[in-house]
């Protein structure tokens, strides 16, 4: 009687326990969808933006240098601008 009763309760300690590590992996799981599904199509439109930047920059070079001086400049205006309306 009391070697099945130090089972039970030694079970449901056991059980308490594993409901706590499941609903954390639970989570932990969704907060991992939800960081993956950001930052997956954000890292890609960065690397897209960043290259066609230095693309436009070397035909703009090729062309006439006084351009690529004009878009050096409006750069860091335009990067601003995309970061503002990209939040909204």
């Amino acid at each position: 009687m009391l070697v099945s009763t130090c089972c039970e309760s030694g079970v449901q300690a056991l059980r308490s326990s594993l409901d706590i590590v499941t609903s954390a992996v639970a989570v932990f799981s969704m907060n991992i969808d939800k960081i993956k599904d950001g930052v997956g199509d954000k890292v890609g439109l960065i690397l897209r933006g960043v290259t066609m930047f230095a693309t436009c920059l070397v035909i703009a070079f090729a062309f006439e240098w006084r351009i690529t001086l004009v878009m050096i400049g409006l750069a860091p205006l335009s990067a601003v601008l995309m970061s503002l309306s990209s939040r909204k």
